[in-house]
């Protein structure tokens, strides 16, 4: 595991919180870690493990199209920038919402 995809093919910045793709799947990982501990269903901590950890890790790590996928030891690469966008029409956002 290293910057760019290491020998094992996995990539990983130590500087994970510049990604913010990185950060928002740890957020999500929080969240849904804190809601399998609360609960009183046995297989809370299974399902978190199966159904968030793995997964969002798969991504995270992954050294061929990852977040971090790119990243240099120099740290001269921290994430792809934001895709661009405009705001939503009010209008469009009003026939969404209308029940």
């Amino acid at each position: 595991m290293g910057p760019g995809g290491g020998e094992s093919g996995l990539a990983w910045d130590a500087r994970w919180w510049l990604y913010p793709e990185v950060s928002g799947r740890f957020k999500a990982l929080w969240y849904a870690w804190e809601e399998a501990q609360a609960s009183d269903k046995p297989s809370a901590m299974s399902n978190w493990w199966i159904h968030h950890l793995e997964p969002h890790l798969r991504v995270i790590l992954d050294g061929d199209t990852g977040p971090m996928s790119h990243a240099k030891a120099d740290g001269s690469f921290s994430g792809w920038p934001a895709l661009q966008h405009r705001p939503v029409p009010a209008d469009l956002l009003a026939d969404l919402t209308d029940d």
